[in-house]
């Protein structure tokens, strides 16, 4: 659980022009903006999760009030808009036999991704020591940035918010976290500056 405390600057923030760029050209296959048919608007992503014993499983992941238990059990695959260079490209992503889950508790929901081998996306990494530190302490102050499908851009465009996180917890979340986000960024993923590694999902 995180929370966002303050919209403190816009996207991309005018300071981190060509590291905003740069951050787009290396991970833009990694995310995608979902349009359901019910008209619900969000960001998905994409990455390999830990399973034990040093094996990672490629998921899709996004929010449960994006993708629910009845979009999962009632539709045969979603759509999705992935930004390639200056193109955008409608992929769908199929759900028959594949392992789902959804939470609406902790508002996540996981599809298992099939790896071929002219794979169109590419998978983020999540930060290990994420698993260590699950208090956020020391990630405190951390140099942090969201990719996500905010609506105030058109045509689809994908974008990179740059924050930090909050030195301080509330009852209702991990951390709060000052990183710009609006309409059409639930599902997006929260990555270190530094590393370039997933710390929230």
């Amino acid at each position: 659980m995180y929370s966002n405390e303050n919209n403190l600057s816009v996207y991309p923030n005018p300071l981190f022009v060509d590291g905003v760029k740069i951050i787009l050209q290396q991970l833009q296959k990694s995310i995608c903006r979902i349009c359901n048919k019910y008209g619900t608007e969000g960001t998905g992503f994409f990455c390999e999760i830990p399973i034990g014993n040093e094996k990672r499983l490629p998921v899709f992941i996004t929010n449960n009030h994006i993708i629910d238990e009845k979009i999962l059990n009632d539709e045969k695959e979603i759509s999705i808009k992935i930004n390639f260079g200056n193109n955008l490209i409608s992929k769908t992503i199929k759900l028959k036999d594949r392992f789902k889950y959804t939470d609406k508790c902790n508002d996540i929901t996981i599809i298992e991704m099939k790896k071929e081998k002219n794979d169109f996306y590419e998978y983020l990494e999540i930060d290990d020591d994420i698993f260590e530190d699950k208090n956020y302490i020391g990630y405190f102050g951390n140099s942090i940035y969201m990719l996500h499908y905010p609506n105030k851009l058109k045509d689809d465009k994908p974008a990179v918010s740059l924050g930090v996180i909050k030195n301080g917890i509330n009852e209702k979340s991990n951390f709060i976290h000052y990183c710009c986000e609006g309409y059409g960024s639930s599902g997006s993923p929260i990555l270190n500056l530094s590393n370039n590694k997933i710390i929230v999902y």
